[in-house]
């Protein structure tokens, strides 16, 4: 079936704008995709995803001072899906970076926990991330003013996991 291209047309004639660079949504999903690209490429070095990375790391800063760490606290933390969670820390297991053992008070809940070759990855991967996190936003001229405007954009979402 050909494409209606007077149907396309007069749809984009409608669209509130000219070129998809105007729409920020656009522009913030092609950021998001590009950044969780450059993180990947770095931290492919210690065998992590970008997500594996975030997961890994948000997990050793939960923890950090001997806190135990719940998978539903590291979902709410994160903002990742806890199934998909879930699927993340399955891998870090069988990498041997974390334990997820179940919590004592609770069976029905997993407690994560850095193993000490999580620790050590971690060790290795933060500096890569942050290499690539300074060469991502090199060119950004407004950086100052950037985090509070992501932070604002952050804070007014309702809790959604």
């Amino acid at each position: 079936m050909p494409v209606d291209v007077q149907a396309l047309a007069q749809l984009f004639a409608r669209a509130p704008f000219s070129h998809p660079t105007e729409a920020s949504g656009f522009l913030l999903w092609r950021v998001a995709h590009r950044y969780q690209r450059d993180i990947d490429r770095a931290c492919a070095a210690v065998d992590l995803t970008h997500l594996q990375f975030i997961t890994l790391l948000l997990s050793g800063w939960l923890g950090r001072a001997g806190a135990i760490v719940s998978q539903v606290e590291l979902a709410a933390t994160s903002g990742i899906h806890p199934m998909q969670l879930s699927q993340v820390l399955k891998a870090l297991e069988q990498k041997a970076l974390v334990e997820r053992p179940r919590n004592p008070a609770d069976s029905r809940r997993k407690q994560v926990q850095l193993t000490a070759a999580g620790v050590h990855a971690l060790t290795q991967a933060i500096p890569l991330a942050e290499a690539a996190q300074r060469q991502f936003f090199e060119g950004v001229a407004d950086q100052p003013q950037l985090h509070p405007l992501l932070l604002q954009v952050v804070s007014s979402w309702p809790d959604e996991v």
